[in-house]
């Protein structure tokens, strides 16, 4: 049985976005953020996890999959950062690599998040997102550098 394909990287962030601010009091959407980051897929034994520097407690993200279909696993040691970091996994994962060079996606001010979490958090929220982007450049780079290969 096939996946079903994620709705696109436009539609996936304004369904974050509407859920999240639909939330009317600030205590139920740092729930929210939380109940995101239980749901997180933690890295496999044997993967090599990069930290996302900048971040308020330790966050590892295994990035992989290719231009086709970008894939994420992660974990944090806060739930908020948990939280965060599925997220926007949710926007990125299962994406073309091109869609997600293409497509801005400013949770920070979306999410209207100044103010309500660290510096440090919004750093960090930042560089995640930043550590995606750059990893789907690599893997559109990789795609359109490898040698076509002909069959005898």
């Amino acid at each position: 049985m096939r996946a079903t394909p994620p709705a696109p990287i436009h539609l996936a962030r304004e369904r974050l976005v509407a859920e999240f601010l639909d939330i009317p009091d600030w205590v139920d959407r740092y729930h929210f953020i939380i109940e995101h980051g239980s749901r997180l897929q933690p890295p496999r034994p044997g993967d090599h996890p990069q930290r996302i520097g900048a971040c308020a407690s330790l966050v590892l993200v295994c990035s992989g999959g290719s231009a086709h279909r970008l894939e994420f696993r992660g974990c944090a040691e806060c739930p908020i950062d948990a939280g965060l970091v599925a997220m926007v996994f949710r926007i990125y994962a299962g994406q073309p690599a091109e869609d997600a060079l293409v497509e801005d996606v400013d949770l920070v001010r979306v999410l209207q998040l100044p103010g309500r979490l660290t510096c440090q958090r919004l750093l960090g929220l930042t560089a995640l997102v930043a550590h995606v982007r750059r990893h789907a450049l690599r893997c559109l780079v990789e795609s359109r550098c490898r040698p076509e290969r002909h069959s005898a």
